[in-house]
C-alpha cells in the first residue's frame, strides 16, 4: 500500500507540472489509477471501495458521498515538514448510507458561518464504519440521523450553531452506538448514548453555557475538561479525567465519577508545557512533574498526547509525503527531464 501511495504521489506531482493545475487521482486497488482536475467529478466518478488521493490545493465540493471512498489529502498543518500546501475543501462534507466503511483523512473543511449556520460535516443517512482522521473541521460534525462505529481521531473540531443562549452551539451532535471520539481538541458535545469519548480536549468555558449541553448514557475517559457552568448529563460515566470542577447538582441524575482530578480552574498555561494560544504551535504535553501527569486510566497522560494512538505533531497523513520537489523546466538536448524528489514515509 505505501508502494502505491508513493507511485501515485509523485504521478500527480509530474501531472501537475506538465498541466499547470491540480489534479486528483482515483486508484481502484493496483489496477489502474485515473486522474481529475474536479472534486467532484472525481467523487462521482469513482467506484465503491476507491482510493482517491487529493494534493494541496483549494477544493469546492457540491456532491454527497454515496460510497465506500477512502479520501487522502495532504494534511491542514502548514507548519509541518511536508512541501505540499494544505488540501483545503469549501463546502459541506455529506455522507449518505452507502458510505459505510469509508474514510477521510489530511483535509482542511474551510467552511465556517458566523450565526445559524449548519455543520461542516454531516451525516444524514445511517452509516456505520466510517473513520474520520487528522483533518481540521471548521464548524463541528451533526448526526442527523443515529450512526454505529464512526470513529473521529486526532482532529480539531470547531463549533456551528446560533450560540448556546439562541439555540445551541455544538463541535459534535451525536446519536448511535459504538461511536469512538478520541485524541480530539473540541469544543460542546451533544451525544445520546453509546458513544465513548476518550483523551480529548474539551475546551468551551462560557458563562451560562456548558461544554455538555445535552449528554446521556456516555464515556469520558483520560480527558483534559474545560467546562465552567453545571452541564446537562444523565447517566454518564466520568473517568480519570482532569478537569474544572463541575460536579455540583449532577451526580442525582445517576453519573458515576471515578478517579476524576478537578481543578478550581484550568490554565493551559500553567498545565501545557508550552501554550501560546494556537493549537498548532503548542507543545500541549502536560508539564512533567504534575501530580495529575500520568492520571490516565493507562498509566499515559490525560489529553490528546495519551492512550493508544496519541496526537501526532504536524497531523500529517499516513500515506508517503513530499518533502522536496526540483523539476527542470525544460528537457535536456536528449529530451529528458531532470526530475528529483524527495519522499519521506510515515510511520503512522
Amino acid at each position: 500500500m505505501i508502494r502505491i501511495c508513493f507511485l501515485v504521489s509523485i504521478l500527480l506531482h509530474f501531472c501537475k507540472y506538465s498541466h499547470g493545475q491540480n489534479l486528483i487521482a482515483v486508484q481502484n486497488g493496483s489496477s489502474f489509477t485515473r486522474i481529475f482536475t474536479n472534486l467532484d467529478s472525481a467523487i462521482i466518478n469513482s467506484n465503491d471501495k476507491d482510493t482517491l488521493y487529493i494534493p494541496g490545493g483549494n477544493y469546492n465540493l457540491n456532491v454527497p458521498i454515496t460510497k465506500e471512498l477512502h479520501i487522502i489529502g495532504s494534511g491542514f498543518n502548514l507548519d509541518t515538514s511536508n512541501f505540499e500546501p494544505i488540501t483545503s475543501i469549501i463546502g459541506t462534507f455529506r455522507l449518505l448510507n452507502n458510505a459505510s466503511n469509508g474514510s477521510i483523512t489530511g483535509c482542511y473543511f474551510n467552511l465556517y458561518c458566523y450565526s445559524g449556520c449548519g455543520p461542516t460535516i454531516i451525516i444524514e443517512e445511517y452509516i456505520s464504519n466510517y473513520s474520520i482522521r487528522r483533518c481540521f473541521i471548521k464548524s463541528g460534525i451533526k448526526f442527523s440521523v443515529p450512526s454505529d462505529f464512526i470513529n473521529v481521531s486526532e482532529n480539531i473540531i470547531g463549533s456551528y450553531g446560533s450560540g448556546c443562549l439562541y439555540g445551541g452551539l455544538y463541535s459534535l451532535f451525536v446519536m448511535g452506538n459504538g461511536n469512538v471520539f478520541s485524541n480530539n481538541l473540541l469544543g460542546p458535545v451533544w451525544s445520546q448514548s453509546g458513544s465513548l469519548f476518550k483523551n480529548n480536549i474539551i475546551n468551551y468555558c462560557q458563562t451560562f453555557c456548558s461544554a455538555f449541553p445535552n449528554c446521556n448514557g456516555v464515556v469520558f475517559e483520560n480527558n483534559i475538561i474545560n467546562n465552567c457552568w453545571t452541564p446537562s448529563i444523565s447517566n454518564c460515566i466520568f473517568k480519570n479525567n482532569l478537569n474544572w470542577s463541575y460536579t455540583s447538582g449532577v451526580d442525582a441524575q445517576n453519573n458515576q465519577h471515578i478517579n476524576n482530578y478537578s481543578l478550581t480552574n484550568i490554565i493551559f498555561d500553567s498545565l501545557f508545557v508550552d501554550f501560546n494560544g494556537n493549537y498548532l504551535k503548542s507543545n500541549m504535553h502536560i508539564k512533567p512533574g504534575l501530580p495529575y501527569f500520568n492520571l490516565g486510566s493507562d498509566g499515559t497522560e490525560v489529553g490528546i498526547y495519551g492512550g493508544q494512538f496519541p496526537w501526532k505533531d504536524g497531523s500529517l497523513p499516513s500515506n508517503p509525503q513530499i518533502q522536496f520537489k526540483q523539476i527542470a523546466n525544460s528537457t535536456d538536448q536528449n529530451g529528458n527531464l531532470k526530475i528529483n524528489i524527495k519522499v519521506k514515509a510515515q510511520n503512522n
